[in-house]
């Protein structure tokens, strides 16, 4: 009778071991990817939001833009002219840089939405070349929402990243 309590209290001790140890675990695996998912979006962020700052937005190519409608793709010039189309890659689940992909092989973006503001260029509403017109001028921004995940280990974690970034633009 004692070996049979003693191997009962073996097997409970046992299973709550085991039950916390796997708790442990799988806590551990979703804090992994989590990482992975903010480091993989900071690396994604910062490429897109360096290339915004120093660019403008090539109004040209989009048809007719509204201010709360969001676009496919975010086509930017930088100042030598070289033009910029970054774009979302379903088929890899991946951001694109003119159809080359932005190195994010440990995470999965899905959901990219650009928003453009203002919906008209602004260099098409300097009417004079009196600096008080062009201090008056909207300062054109992108914001960005794109959802990001990773999986460690078969613990998905994804997350929803906004930012709004302001245009570095000197009209001559």
């Amino acid at each position: 009778m004692e070996t049979l309590i003693a191997i009962s209290v073996f097997i409970v001790i046992s299973t709550v071991s085991l039950s916390i140890y796997m708790a442990t675990l799988r806590a551990s695996q979703r804090t992994k990817a989590m990482t992975r998912v903010q480091s993989e979006a900071q690396l994604i962020m910062s490429v897109l939001a360096k290339k915004v700052r120093n660019s403008e937005v090539k109004y040209s190519h989009y048809g007719e833009l509204s201010v709360n409608v969001p676009v496919e793709e975010l086509a930017l010039v930088d100042e030598y002219g070289t033009e910029y189309v970054f774009a979302y890659d379903q088929d890899n689940s991946r951001l694109t840089v003119n159809s080359i992909p932005i190195p994010t092989s440990r995470v999965e973006v899905t959901n990219v939405k650009y928003y453009i503001s203002p919906a008209t260029d602004p260099e098409t509403l300097i009417t004079s070349f009196e600096q008080g017109a062009v201090d008056n001028l909207p300062l054109p921004y992108v914001t960005l929402v794109m959802t990001v995940s990773s999986t460690v280990a078969g613990e998905t974690s994804s997350l929803v990243v906004q930012q709004t970034i302001p245009q570095r633009i000197i009209f001559q």
